[in-house]
């Protein structure tokens, strides 16, 4: 008796810390929102980069090896190339140039509505109603990378919807293809990092021997790749190279989280007022007992290094994480009854569903009532 007295008191006190974190959090950042200042056009927020892989995808089209493209265009446009960082990796490019910018736009549609489909698959067992709502909060994830301009140009586009479909395949446990999916999101950019570390080492505390060898094996491969990518970057580096003012730590914090944020569309279409809102209410989904931990470690992950890691400019990076916010709302609610120890809807007493008050309170309990999937297992896959 006195050891679950203790568990419920233990309980009870995570349970007041998380909420005063979240009600810090979103006071916070409704604060700091009516001063924000959004842009949603990709090619100011992310200081001519449009244009700058606009013009390598050219070159690459033209015959020119990827470096020394990549070189001329950041020396002629006043670029910092000290910096192994600001030479992005070839690979994501060099498959725009080989299929043009025209197919690899059509690609990246088709792509993203897939991640809608199987996003809207994973959360089905959650019932009709909270699987509508998670396709809606998908949908805000997909309409920027289909309706920027450029943004088949950017590797953080397909690095999100990548993660995306990872998540999909985790939230019903289809351990390989999420871990395989995890390692091409890396391979297109290494903002996937926080993502795949999260994923590989659930994956060996877990024990499934097959996702951690996909793990390992994707991680040492790109290891080898990334490192050859410096090697080469250095070697087209010339001396006296210009680097930025400041390095990449910069300890923006939360200011920083919410303007990454920010890129989530349904974000883009509100006042800046929605941005705290989907910012606490995707932290929230880190205390659902029914989302996979895959999700919420990587949403705390990311809020993390967006708080230590980034420049000012660098917002755009939202792209990366806006499925995973997506995921974080359409799981809010469970967050939300753990946190305040709502009963569950079905121990409430019978709704009056005969009236609209009635429907809508039914509607309400539903999308809040945990979801009903299979318990996260240990098993080796």
């Amino acid at each position: 008796m006195k050891t679950k007295l203790q568990g419920a008191r233990k309980t009870a006190i995570l349970r007041a810390c998380t909420t005063v974190a979240l009600l810090s959090i979103l006071f916070f950042g409704l604060i700091c929102a009516p001063s924000a200042q959004r842009d949603t056009d990709l090619r100011p927020q992310s200081g001519g980069d449009l244009k700058l892989f606009s013009s390598v995808v050219s070159r690459l089209e033209a015959g020119t090896p990827y470096y020394i493209a990549m070189r001329s265009e950041l020396l002629a446009r006043g670029y910092p190339t000290a910096s192994v960082m600001n030479w992005r990796t070839p690979l994501h490019l060099s498959i725009v140039a080989m299929l043009e910018i025209p197919m690899a736009r059509a690609v990246m549609g088709i792509f993203a509505l897939v991640v809608l489909v199987a996003g809207s698959w994973a959360l089905a067992p959650r019932g009709s109603d909270a699987t509508a709502w998670g396709a809606f909060c998908l949908i805000g994830a997909t309409i920027p990378v289909v309706s920027a301009d450029g943004a088949v140009l950017f590797s953080e586009a397909w690095c999100g919807l990548l993660i995306g479909l990872s998540l999909a395949f985790y939230t019903r446990q289809r351990w390989l293809v999420a871990a395989c999916c995890g390692v091409f999101a890396l391979f297109m950019r290494e903002l996937a990092a926080p993502y795949v570390l999260v994923c590989g080492l659930l994956a060996l505390v877990a024990r499934r021997r097959n996702e951690s060898l996909v793990w390992l094996l994707g991680g040492f491969a790109y290891v080898i790749y990334y490192g050859i990518h410096a090697l080469s970057a250095h070697a087209a580096m010339q001396a006296g190279a210009l680097a930025h003012a400041h390095g990449w730590v910069r300890w923006l914090g939360l200011p920083f989280v919410f303007s990454t944020a920010g890129w989530y569309a349904w974000t883009l279409l509100a006042p800046p007022i929605l941005v705290p809102l989907v910012v606490t209410g995707g932290l929230a989904a880190i205390a659902a007992p029914t989302a996979p931990v895959q999700l919420r470690l990587g949403i705390l992950a990311y809020v993390i290094t967006f708080a230590i890691i980034g420049q000012p400019f660098n917002s755009y990076w939202g792209l990366v994480t806006a499925p995973l916010w997506a995921f974080g709302i359409a799981y809010s609610m469970d967050g939300v009854r753990w946190v305040v120890n709502m009963p569950r809807a079905d121990c409430a007493r019978p709704l009056a569903r005969s009236t609209v008050v009635g429907r809508l309170r039914a509607i309400v309990g539903r999308l809040m009532s945990p979801a009903v999937v299979e318990p996260y297992t240990a098993e080796p896959s």
